[in-house]
């Protein structure tokens, strides 16, 4: 199918992934909570109707009825209070959503980088298996002219046994890699999504204080817990007003026989001797606290961190840059040129097994670096919010 550009496969994820449905669905939260803040009475009115006999000495008797309406009503100010409880909420499932996007952009782009490199490790595999496939032909015919002898047709079939291994696993890892970004970023997983595009050039993070600056700001998890404290004091605010004395007022109409006709206004107004809303007021100072108190963890570990995560990064990008520039682009021709060297007897086939096991594990040691620089940018961006590697600056090469 066609290959997928690193753009294409955020644009997807945005749109299909399945981590972000349960943080959208969350947002009802917020519009179930004005719902129920919305009303402009709390309380639905009351009607009583009663009817009777009155009786007297003498077998008298007279009939009455008498009708009586009530209505609570909130006087401290209740209702704006769950209004604006109610937006808190909706802020809070908002920027929760905001987190989840973005921890989700952070994951498909390290997901995409990693099957790209899984995609390199496999290509640099099958040219070691085709290369050693080369020599093990050039030895046998070298034992076909009596150059060498069994033992060096020997140890190139044994190193072309263990590249065929590493290929094998190659192989193997790096369709694990497009299915977890096929995962991720909702896309088929039949037939497997093609990669468009190379491992970028290394870019180092931004300056520390910029970086911090933006953290601050910017931070998943703080502007999470920042949200969270604006919600729990909000509804700390309804607890506290829901603590007043709520008045009821009426009226209240009676009848007897024909003669009487008897109209009351009516108020009535509870007594907070008791009841003052004390377990809701405590409940929610509580998680205010703790919202505070995870928000000072979070401030406390993170200029550490992210100097930690900078540092770890930008040696990963120095190490990738050296790789690429002076390892990658020769690896195939070092040992193109080992094949050379054997096929004209410069070399036997112990110093050929030796030399190849040297070359593919400075490879190994390079493609290593990028995965190190591909977990660090992410880790780091993270932290801090940024997203890499555009809002990054290109290294020089030194």
């Amino acid at each position: 199918g066609r290959a997928v550009s690193l753009t294409e496969a955020l644009a997807h994820a945005e749109r299909h992934s399945p981590l972000v449905g349960p943080a959208q669905a969350r947002l009802g939260l917020g519009v179930a909570a004005i719902q129920g803040a919305e009303p402009l009475l709390r309380d639905n009115p009351e009607v009583e109707v009663g009817v009777g006999l009155r009786t007297r000495p003498g077998n008298e008797s007279s009939r009455g009825s008498n009708v009586r309406v009530q209505q609570r009503l909130e006087v401290a100010g209740q209702r704006g209070a769950r209004l604006d409880a109610a937006d808190r909420v909706t802020a809070l499932e908002e920027q929760r959503l905001a987190s989840t996007r973005l921890a989700l952009r952070t994951a498909v782009r390290a997901a995409f980088y990693q099957a790209l490199l899984a995609r390199s490790r496999t290509a640099s595999a099958r040219d070691a298996e085709a290369i050693q496939t080369r020599i093990v032909d050039i030895a046998r015919a070298r034992l076909r002219a009596g150059d060498i002898g069994p033992l060096g047709v020997r140890l190139a079939e044994g190193d072309l046994a263990q590249v065929a291994q590493a290929r094998i696993e190659a192989e193997a890892r790096e369709t694990s890699a497009r299915l977890r970004l096929a995962a991720m970023a909702g896309l088929p997983a039949d037939p497997l999504p093609e990669l468009a595009g190379d491992l970028p050039e290394p870019a180092a993070p931004l300056p520390i204080d910029a970086l911090l600056e933006h953290a601050r700001i910017a931070q998943p998890a703080r502007r999470v817990a920042l949200a969270e404290i604006a919600e729990r004091e909000s509804r700390l605010i309804v607890a506290s007003r829901e603590s007043w004395p709520t008045p009821t007022v009426g009226f209240e109409y009676s009848r007897e026989d024909s003669s009487q006709n008897i109209w009351l206004a009516t108020i009535g107004l509870p007594l907070p001797f008791f009841q003052r809303n004390q377990a809701e007021r405590a409940q929610t100072r509580a998680e205010s606290a703790i919202a505070r108190a995870e928000l000072e963890a979070i401030d406390s570990a993170l200029p550490a961190r992210v100097r930690a995560l900078a540092s770890t990064a930008d040696a990963a990008a120095r190490r990738v840059a050296l790789y690429r520039r002076d390892v990658l682009p020769r690896s195939r021709e070092n040992l193109q040129l080992l094949g050379r060297a054997f096929e004209l007897g410069e070399i036997d086939a112990l110093e050929v097994s030796g030399a190849r096991s040297r070359l593919l594990d400075v490879q190994r040691a390079a493609l290593d670096a990028y995965d190190d620089y591909f977990r660090a940018m992410a880790d780091l961006g993270a932290e801090t919010g940024v997203e890499w590697p555009a809002r990054t600056q290109t290294r020089t090469q030194p």
